[in-house]
């Protein structure tokens, strides 16, 4: 059984090393993606506070991007948190759009006065402007398109998993031999005089088995969060009953680009605010998404990071104004808080900026897992040390 666990542990950690080290950097980044994406683009974050000015409406400031930009279709925007925050509205250029405003997903707005600070593509690597949301991105999909990176990361994901497990059992001596935790000690020890191999062994081994349970935890929200639909919700639906998501149960209309929504952003956030009121939440909204394959709005509530489940959400159809949808977290099933749980835990914020920072400790330690464990496989590996020898022969030849 050992020699199983062994064959599992090293081949699923051969093939997923890769990808998981650029997962578990990335992640250790996008940690703080809000605080570093300001640090790296102040100008359009920030607005000009020697300026005065109450803030416009949204189809007022809309109105003033589109007499500079009558190619533009603002799509979604993230509402001010402070007075001194820009709007980072959501944006897709028609034809005739001026370059290199044409090629931008995303505008930078004073409020006060429909300023275009500037903008990005949040899909294109790597200017200042775009890095931190495309490294967001590129984390859970590598920047494959459609759904292929999302299902590659998914099943290296599961990979994890399995690495993660056989480590453990790899780890435990026999529960029923004499000595078992005279035996077990050394699995949680580092031995730090101890000579090179002797040293990434006991690092490799022992952040594991101490870091166990969030470790477990990364990886199984990993799975949650790329494989949501496919894998993770059918599995807890057979345990627990689970409340649809948002959209599952609205119409998806056919592509119309004739139509334009009857209700218009500020009230569908005053409908959104409302109908949270009745679900007895007093948040204010932070986002508005307009989804027009559902003719329908989506709006978030509460701070960026909020500390717990997350963040509620309320749909209101476009058409109608009618309140359609809800995502509540923290309510319903068990299998409904257990689902709700996985992007907190996996982000760190449900325990707020320490436990984002400690989400950030750890993709260091994956990191060096996959390094050091690497290591451990090549100096056993008698063909890496044959491939080694004969480099360093034909260079003494040569």
């Amino acid at each position: 059984m050992r020699r199983f666990f062994l064959w599992i542990h090293k081949w699923l950690g051969l093939l997923s090393t890769i990808f998981l080290v650029i997962a578990a950097l990335s992640g250790s980044i996008i940690a703080f993606t809000d605080e570093i994406d300001r640090w790296l683009n102040p100008k359009l974050f920030s607005i000009d506070s020697s300026k005065e000015g109450a803030a416009l409406k949204s189809s007022e400031w809309i109105a003033k991007v589109k007499e500079r930009f009558p190619q533009a279709h603002i799509n979604s925007y993230h509402l001010p948190q402070k007075s001194s925050d820009s709007i980072l509205a959501g944006v897709k250029f028609g034809k005739g759009a001026p370059e290199p405003w044409s090629d931008y997903n995303q505008l930078f707005i004073d409020p006060r006065d429909g300023e275009v600070l500037g903008g990005r593509n949040t899909m294109r690597c790597c200017s200042q402007e775009s890095i931190i949301p495309y490294l967001y991105r590129f984390h859970y999909t590598l920047g494959l398109p459609d759904r292929y990176g999302v299902w590659l990361m998914g099943g290296v994901a599961i990979l994890w998993l399995f690495i993660t497990l056989s480590g453990v059992w790899l780890s435990t001596p026999n529960l029923f031999k004499e000595g078992f935790w005279h035996r077990f000690k050394p699995s949680w020890k580092i031995k730090w005089g101890a000579k090179r191999y002797r040293w990434f062994l006991d690092t490799h081994r022992a952040l594991g088995m101490w870091l166990l349970l969030p470790l477990f935890i990364l990886a199984l929200s990993s799975v949650a969060l790329n494989l949501r639909n496919e894998l993770f919700r059918p599995v807890v639906g057979l345990f627990s009953p689970l409340t649809p998501l948002p959209f599952e149960a609205l119409k998806r209309y056919p592509p119309d680009p004739k139509f334009r929504p009857k209700v218009e952003f500020d009230e569908a956030l005053e409908r959104a605010r409302v109908a949270l009121a009745g679900e007895g939440i007093e948040l204010e909204p932070r986002s508005i998404f307009y989804l027009g394959g559902f003719r329908s709005y989506m709006v978030l509530f509460g701070p960026k990071h909020p500390l717990g489940y997350g963040t509620p959400r309320i749909v209101i159809h476009a058409e109608s104004g009618e309140y359609v949808s809800r995502y509540i977290p923290g309510r319903g099933s068990v299998g409904d808080r257990f689902t709700h749980l996985q992007f907190p835990l996996h982000s760190g914020q449900i325990a707020g900026i320490g436990g984002r920072i400690f989400v950030a400790i750890l993709g260091l330690v994956i990191a060096w897992a996959c390094i050091s464990g690497l290591y451990l496989w090549w100096k056993k590996n008698p063909f890496s040390r044959i491939s080694l020898f004969n480099l360093k022969f034909k260079k003494e030849q040569s």
